[in-house]
């Protein structure tokens, strides 16, 4: 007769339980598991989960994932009842931020270009000058980018400008001469994802940024 193995949970886990079941009084709202791979991110993300659910059944969860084979992974692995009846919703980044834009505009179009595409139009109908100065219309979509999928809401300049650095967008020589120092990349790259709010078109950084 073979008895089942009973999962030992690590003390780092067990205190990621706690704070999902809001046992642990604690300050901070988000919380981030860092681990090397194959160290049981995921299984510690569903076991979560799954006690959340059993102390609120009235409860329910979105699980959000980059791409579809992760999605995929995590509904293979969480009990089925949980998903046929509603209490746990698991998604692509993408697939739930269409059903977002649909439910803010009914006429929204995604763009199903490559991103950048999107960013490069919005750019270009702020500054039409930009339809020549590509490499700062390729800048300011880099920068648009990763604020979308990084900030929520609309950042003001200063915080695009730390965002540059970080991810290395500085104007060349050449930029700056033509008008387009990190300052104006900023003020612009900001103005795109104000337009973006009201833009008939999305992008798929859009659907993770709404």
């Amino acid at each position: 007769m073979q008895t089942k193995t009973v999962k030992q949970w690590t003390g780092e886990q067990l205190a990621i339980f706690s704070w999902f079941l809001c046992e642990t009084l604690t300050e901070f709202r988000h919380l981030v598991i860092r681990a090397l791979p194959g160290t049981g991110k995921t299984s510690t993300s569903i076991e979560s989960v799954i006690r959340y659910c059993h102390k609120y059944p009235n409860k329910k969860v979105l699980i959000l994932a980059f791409m579809t084979k992760n999605a995929q992974d995590t509904r293979d692995k969480m009990p089925a009842e949980l998903v046929s009846s509603g209490q746990v919703k698991i998604e692509t980044c993408n697939a739930y931020g269409n059903q977002v834009c649909n439910k803010r505009d009914r006429f929204v179009r995604i763009d199903e270009r490559f991103t950048p595409w999107t960013e490069y139009n919005r750019a270009a109908k702020l500054d039409p000058k930009l339809k020549v100065e590509r490499a700062a219309q390729r800048m300011i979509a880099q920068l648009v980018s990763a604020a979308k999928n990084s900030h929520i809401g609309v950042p003001d300049c200063a915080w695009l400008a730390k965002l540059a650095a970080t991810r290395t967008i500085i104007p060349t020589v050449n930029m700056e001469k033509a008008g387009y120092d990190l300052e104006r990349i900023c003020a612009i790259s900001k103005q795109v994802m104000e337009l973006s709010l009201t833009d008939s078109w999305r992008s798929f950084d859009d659907q993770i940024w709404f």
